[in-house]
């Protein structure tokens, strides 16, 4: 048998996201890779006493041990549309987003994409939330060390497409797996589920065989849901930016009646809410949406700048956080930000008031727990597997004792460095390039 490998990691603070910030804490990690194990964590003092033989002593000194990030929603696909031309309003830039992302090519795509997964790497995040239409992304994903629940994206607003739409995402759903299949792992890296676009953009005929398809495997949805006030016009009287969008994209409906109500209320309606999801954006929840959701196993995805981007406010996010909704952080795709890093994106969230902890529990176990990594990431605890980050503070400088103030004031990404994990020798070697998004890039 060969002798086992044990690292014990000290800095000036560990964040569990399980437990309380501990303060000269220390995280012992037995082996390396994906093999690598959170065997203890706690003060220093204590685990000190305990040290296996021969284990090595990393001192990261003046940093912040915590889980990996979580991007819980994001398009890698849409990498490839970085630098696109704002649109007059959300229903036109959805339509000219919605027309780039069909006309892509594997060619076009494929670059930005494994880009787009280095600056993830890179930036400190080892678990997203991927949207795919095409699945362009999940090759690249399933030689990355980075884990991700592939959501299948499914549109047909026609009722009379729905079982053609369904065919072809369960077809392409199953190829992605096939990708997986070969993993020596007890647990892959790699899920996937179906997925419905938006409430606009699937008939109820269409959700309710999603819905069916995803229940039988035991597989968490994700939604775009309430991300704008053209939603709810659209849902209360079928006009306005969406019913524009639909004429440009030729799906518009004939004898279509809308039901006069939010898309949250209708959603409700038919049950959907019933299965454990992933809501993203949310911007226009109101008091009673947010009760809807408060009774369903759903968490909300916030995404601050690409809301912010394209105009359609911000979501009520305190209010969700005092209901007791669970809380995701995500950034969306390089078509409406500029980077893919979460350490911008816990920053542009300050806007929401809500403490610092809550936020980056959102940014850690709230996107792993959605996205059914909930025993994998987004925790440091003895026996779960080691997703290790290092965030250090500049040179010189000693740590108060908040260590949140380092992570949510946008720490130099060059000071961030993956400690123990898949991620951890991977990432050591992207190039700073890949921070800066550009077309083609990430």
């Amino acid at each position: 048998m060969p002798t086992p490998v044990f690292t014990f990691h000290r800095a000036r603070f560990v964040l569990p996201m399980s437990s309380p910030p501990i303060a000269d804490g220390a995280v012992l990690v037995e082996g390396v890779g994906r093999e690598a194990v959170v065997r203890a964590v706690g003060p220093v003092a204590d685990l000190a006493r305990d040290m296996p033989p021969g284990a090595r002593l990393v001192d990261h000194g003046e940093a912040v041990l915590l889980p990996g990030l979580v991007n819980a929603h994001t398009h890698l696909e849409l990498s490839a549309l970085a630098g696109s031309p704002p649109a007059a309003d959300f229903g036109a830039w959805l339509a000219q987003t919605a027309a780039a992302a069909m006309a892509l090519t594997r060619e076009q795509a494929e670059p930005a994409i494994e880009a787009a997964i280095a600056a993830c790497l890179a930036t400190g995040t080892g678990l997203v939330g991927d949207v795919t239409d095409h699945g362009f992304s999940v090759p690249a994903l399933a030689r990355s060390p980075l884990s991700a629940r592939v959501y299948h994206e499914v549109m047909g607003f026609d009722p009379r497409q729905a079982e053609p739409a369904l065919a072809a995402a369960r077809e392409q759903l199953a190829a992605g797996e096939v990708l997986g299949a070969g993993e020596a792992l007890a647990v892959p890296h790699l899920r996937h589920s179906l997925a419905p676009h938006a409430p606009y953009s699937v008939s109820m005929r269409l959700l309710r065989l999603i819905r069916g398809v995803n229940a039988q495997d035991g597989r968490p949805t994700a939604i775009h849901l309430a991300e704008s006030a053209a939603e709810d016009e659209f849902f209360q009287s079928g006009e306005g930016p969406i019913q524009r969008m639909k004429e440009r994209l030729g799906t518009v409906v004939d004898g279509y009646e809308p039901p006069g109500e939010t898309s949250v209320q209708w959603l409700a309606r038919l049950g959907w809410f019933e299965a454990p999801q992933l809501a993203v954006h949310a911007t226009q929840l109101s008091a009673r949406g947010i009760e809807i959701l408060r009774r369903a196993p759903v968490t909300v995805c916030l995404c601050p700048r690409s809301n912010r981007a394209l105009g359609v406010g911000a979501a009520p996010a305190r209010a969700m956080a005092e209901a007791g909704i669970p809380l995701a952080l995500g950034t969306d795709s390089l078509a409406s930000v500029p980077n893919l890093s979460m350490f911008d994106e816990l920053a542009a969230a300050a806007e929401y008031g809500l403490e610092p902890a809550v936020l980056l529990r959102a940014a850690t176990y709230g996107g792993a727990a959605a996205l059914g990594f909930g025993t994998e990431h987004g925790a440091i605890a003895s026996g779960r597997p080691a997703h290790l980050l290092a965030v250090a503070a500049p040179e010189g400088v000693r740590m108060s004792a908040d260590p949140y103030a380092l992570l949510l004031g946008q720490p130099d990404l060059q000071r961030v460095s993956w400690a123990a994990g898949p991620a951890a020798n991977a990432a050591a070697s992207v190039a700073a390039a890949h921070l800066a998004p550009a077309r083609g890039e990430a």
